[in-house]
């Protein structure tokens, strides 16, 4: 069961505490919120609490959303240092052939560049843009397109019967499409499919990733509990 599901239970107005199918005990809120607490404590599990139980989260949005800025920001850093560090291989090249490879080196990290994070010098402001892509991403995984050829199963029919969705992978969502995000960005699309695609996807895969993991180890914990 995705973690979704799982932690839905803890909403209040979802809580039952009767018995599941079978008369086989189910779950109890309190399995599931104790499951959670032996979950390792940090970013990953705070993103999968902001996801699916945001009253769980130790973290407030705005230290999250901190938490978040510092990882891009980390990220930016990296790609502008790897272009001045390819800058001055350029600087440095004595042969031909040392200057043309510089040279694709430094084309190569120059394309890899993220956009800036200032608009103006004086006084300093830093652009919303981040922000809102920071917004996006949360919202995008907490709350999914419904996969438009099955509805949402995760299943179409087939020749042999009932097959698993290619498009969405069984999954029964899909990503949100570049006309959404412009918009949650508040940008057209055309801006950020040319500027802001990288950076977004990427946010998105770190995300997914780190949250897919706590709720791996969510599991975990509730199937070692169930022996």
């Amino acid at each position: 069961m995705h973690a979704a599901e799982l932690m839905a239970r803890l909403n209040p107005s979802t809580v039952r505490y009767d018995i599941g199918r079978g008369g086989i005990p189910e779950l109890t809120p309190q399995d599931i919120a104790a499951a959670i607490g032996m979950v390792p404590a940090g970013l990953p599990r705070e993103l999968m609490c902001r996801l699916w139980w945001p009253a769980g989260a130790a973290l407030t949005a705005s230290q999250l959303d901190r938490a978040l800025m510092d990882l891009l920001l980390k990220e930016w850093t990296e790609r502008e240092l790897a272009m001045y560090k390819a800058l001055g291989a350029v600087a440095g090249a004595v042969s031909p052939g040392e200057r043309a490879s510089a040279q694709r080196q430094y084309a190569e990290a120059h394309a890899r560049r993220w956009p800036k994070w200032i608009e103006r010098l004086e006084p300093v402001t830093i652009t919303e843009t981040y922000k809102h892509l920071r917004e996006a991403v949360l919202t995008e995984i907490a709350e999914p397109r419904r996969c438009s050829c099955c509805g949402g199963s995760g299943e179409v029919r087939a020749r042999a019967g009932v097959a698993p969705c290619d498009r969405c992978l069984g999954q029964g969502t899909t990503k949100q499409g570049p006309t959404w995000r412009a918009a949650a960005l508040g940008m057209k699309e055309v801006s950020y499919k040319q500027t802001w695609h990288e950076p977004y996807e990427w946010l998105l895969a770190a995300v997914t990733d780190m949250a897919s993991g706590a709720a791996d180890e969510l599991r975990r914990k509730l199937h070692r509990d169930e022996k």
